[in-house]
């Protein structure tokens, strides 16, 4: 809930001013033609329907009409802003989760490294990457790896091609560590599908 305040600009007490001879401020008042233009376009605001000048919620002297667009677009600004942090699923977040992601992930070890286990991924845009791995390492890696990646969809499962099984990659409540490539029976080359479950 937001709450905008909007008070109506101070009058002058006319019989104060016309005493003195000076205005509330303790200038010397106006003489008669100055500011003539403002004089009429406040008695022409007032003819419209009452709408003199008011102080808005930012600071600047408006009309009524002005003020209620003014507070119109804070709130649209503020909704908008309480909805993008809120989301969890915002552009922003995915893009800086992939990249934390990414600076997270172990080196690639080398082609002839007897533990290392060579896989293509065949992305749902039809492309294909491919990355080394070793047998040790958690399958959560090759989730981090993939999603990390651009062209990965926020929500996906890796699904071996034969026999065809989801391999499982993240911790659930039967399973707090996922199993190593080598646990999940995975052989030296592999060819892995990626299948987006961001819709489901």
């Amino acid at each position: 809930m937001f709450t905008f305040l909007f008070q109506r600009g101070e009058e002058p007490d006319p019989s104060s001013e016309a005493a003195t001879g000076r205005s509330l401020s303790g200038l010397p008042s106006r003489r008669s033609g100055e500011g003539e233009k403002e004089t009429r376009g406040a008695g022409a605001a007032e003819a419209r329907g009452g709408e003199g000048p008011t102080k808005c919620s930012c600071g600047g002297k408006t009309t009524k009409s002005e003020s209620l667009l003014c507070f119109s677009v804070s709130v649209l600004n503020s909704t908008s802003t309480v909805l993008l942090m809120s989301n969890p699923h915002c552009r922003q977040t995915l893009e800086e989760e992939k990249e934390r992601k990414s600076e997270c992930l172990p080196p690639e070890p080398p082609a002839d490294d007897p533990e290392s286990v060579k896989i293509v991924f065949k992305l749902p845009n039809d492309t294909r990457v491919e990355r080394r791995f070793l047998f040790g390492q958690s399958l959560m890696v090759i989730h981090d790896f993939l999603f990390s990646l651009k062209e990965t969809p926020e929500k996906f499962q890796i699904v071996t091609n034969f026999p065809r099984r989801v391999l499982p990659c993240l911790p659930t409540e039967e399973q707090s560590n996922p199993p190593t490539l080598k646990e999940a029976g995975l052989s030296r080359s592999e060819v892995l599908f990626v299948q987006d479950l961001t819709d489901d």
